[in-house]
């Protein structure tokens, strides 16, 4: 009796999945006829990169510096500092003052 359950259960699996795709289907066209085809793109665009915390501009920039070729230098140095500032995100930062002589 077992063997006939896993059909059984397979197939009300694939049914469940199908009204579900169904469902989100009707509504991204309930969304577009809404505000328009282009505007949802935007909309979902913008959605995902929020909820993605997805980067959208560039950390570094490499390109001419106009100091003689330094650019690739300046670029490397930067990432450099990039790596250095990423690793202190995730340390705890203490931060001790001398006393002052006056």
């Amino acid at each position: 009796m077992s063997e006939m359950l896993s059909p059984l259960m397979m197939a009300i699996a694939v049914i469940s999945i199908l009204a579900v795709q169904k469902a989100e289907a009707e509504g991204y066209t309930a969304k577009a006829s809404a505000v328009g085809g282009s505007n949802l793109a935007m909309i979902e665009l913008f959605e995902r990169i929020a909820s993605g915390n997805i980067d959208i501009t560039p950390d570094i920039v490499i390109g001419d510096s106009g100091e003689g070729g330094n650019g690739t230098i300046n670029a490397m140095l930067a990432l450099y500092v990039r790596q250095m500032v990423d690793g202190m995100k995730s340390e705890p930062v203490s931060v001790t003052v001398p006393a002052s002589n006056e």
